[in-house]
């Protein structure tokens, strides 16, 4: 009879001792914070010219596909700056910082993995800026020294095309996003029908005079087009001058 006694209660010690390493590790399980980087996917676009441009910051949204309603809250008080974000040059350094409430963070049990984060400012272009008058009066404006042709009338295309054209001078490989490639009208006479056509650099003294005959081509007709290069081994082997469809005049 003893020896069932204490059977049972050995039994009973090892319920209790199993039931409660259990809640232990059921209770950890539930507490271990849930880890948020708040850098992930975040950045700045620059723009504007060397000593003048500003920053920007670029954020998706924080991945979080739980219930909790406390982690969303802390979530949406999440706030990012750029600083300095203002009047920058190549070498700047921006800080990317995010702030948040602290008692929504320990209300949610969050662990921040990353909150701040430092980007060098490079590529940008436009330290030396000039127009120049003939005597009819129409400007040609010249940025680091090369040329601008006059259908790139906005600020984001000048620099794109500077920015391509150091590139091609400096021998760097030219990936698809980095060409510029902006719609623009020919200031020819109205009712052309101007098809695609390429122009290869080797037809030419160098890639720049093949880039002015493509360009000049579509400037002579009344269509919108582009002018974008073509890659071949990551070196630009022409271009072609694309139409947009349904712009004739």
């Amino acid at each position: 009879m003893k020896k069932l006694k204490i059977g049972l209660i050995a039994v009973a010690v090892l319920v209790v001792l199993g039931a409660a390493s259990f809640t232990m590790q059921y209770f950890l399980q539930v507490n271990d914070p849930l880890k948020i980087d708040l850098m992930d996917g975040v950045d700045i676009e620059v723009s504007g010219w060397n000593g003048q441009a500003a920053a920007k910051v670029v954020r998706g949204d924080i991945s979080y596909d739980g219930n909790n309603d406390a982690a969303k809250k802390f979530i949406d008080s999440i706030q990012i700056q750029a600083e300095p974000n203002t009047n920058l040059s190549n070498g700047d350094t921006v800080t990317i910082k995010a702030t948040y409430s602290e008692d929504l963070r320990e209300l949610a049990n969050i662990e921040v993995v990353s909150s701040e984060k430092k980007v060098t400012i490079d590529d940008l272009v436009g330290e030396d800026i000039h127009y120049e008058y003939y005597d009819d009066k129409t400007p040609t404006l010249t940025i680091d020294g090369y040329a601008i042709p006059a259908n790139f009338d906005t600020q984001e295309a000048q620099e794109r095309y500077v920015r391509y054209q150091k590139q091609m001078d400096s021998g760097e490989s030219v990936g698809e996003e980095q060409t510029v490639s902006v719609w623009s009208k020919g200031q020819g006479e109205d009712g052309s029908e101007r098809k695609d056509t390429t122009f290869h650099v080797k037809d030419y003294f160098s890639s720049l005079d093949c880039y002015k005959a493509a360009n000049e081509f579509g400037q002579q007709s009344s269509q919108e087009y582009q002018v974008e290069p073509i890659l071949e081994d990551d070196k630009v082997s022409g271009y072609k001058v694309i139409f947009r469809r349904g712009t004739d005049q």
